[in-house]
């Protein structure tokens, strides 16, 4: 998926910048997110209830028949042409599978009994090798230029991460996102012993923030950010 369309809600993405730098300190209280051993992160905020039909949002990460559901909705926001095809999705997830984190909209009728399920969103946080990070300071890179080998399997030490897109349909689905994703980043953060996380900016507001907050311009070409967690 290219690169430039997936960062393209840069509002959503640099408010997960704004919180990078404190990522060592954040801590999700027991009354806020928190991870489930079926790998879902779930609130304990309230379901919405509308006209008896209750609803929640669930994070979790993405199955491999996910990926079908993932491509299709980044087809209906940014257009068959601009999405990576399901084989590249699928050999990514095969090299490793924590790559896609879903939003998942599941809504309850009482009176049925009947539980729904939709993909409303979705993230990516792709564990990249040394090899890649040059790359991706090219200003003509495009996401579907990864190979898997190019990442970096689960089971192995994630020095480097990069932060590859986040697409959501809807505004308060968006912000699901972006809380999902920055615990998400921290868990991984401190789980794997991230050293450098990255970013594309596309825009120069967003190469402002990403200076405002502390992102360090890689190589002064004012493409790739950085922020390093050594």
């Amino acid at each position: 998926m290219d690169i430039t369309i997936l960062l393209a809600f840069v509002g959503l993405i640099f408010t997960i910048i704004q919180t990078l730098p404190i990522l060592k300190q954040f801590k999700l209280s027991k009354n806020e997110l928190k991870l489930n051993k079926k790998n879902e992160i779930k609130s304990n905020e309230p379901k919405k209830i509308i006209n008896d039909i209750r609803y929640v949002y669930k994070c979790s990460t993405a199955s491999l028949n996910d990926l079908f559901y993932i491509q299709k909705l980044g087809e209906s926001i940014f257009g068959k042409e601009r999405v990576s095809p399901l084989s590249l999705l699928e050999t990514w997830f095969n090299k490793n599978p924590k790559i896609f984190y879903t939003i998942k909209k599941e809504t309850a009728n009482p009176q049925s009994g009947k539980t729904a399920s939709q993909l409303v969103g979705y993230f990516l946080i792709i564990p990249i090798s040394p090899a890649l990070i040059e790359d991706l300071s090219k200003k003509e890179f495009r996401i579907g230029e990864i190979t898997e080998e190019m990442i970096v399997e689960d089971n192995k030490n994630q020095k480097h991460i990069y932060i590859a897109g986040i697409v959501a349909n809807g505004n308060y689905t968006r912000g699901w996102c972006v809380s999902h994703l920055i615990s998400t980043l921290t868990e991984i953060i401190e789980r794997k012993k991230v050293k450098i996380v990255y970013a594309r900016p596309v825009t120069e507001d967003g190469k402002r923030l990403c200076q405002k907050f502390e992102f360090v311009n890689f190589k002064n070409e004012g493409i790739l950010y950085k922020k390093s967690f050594i």
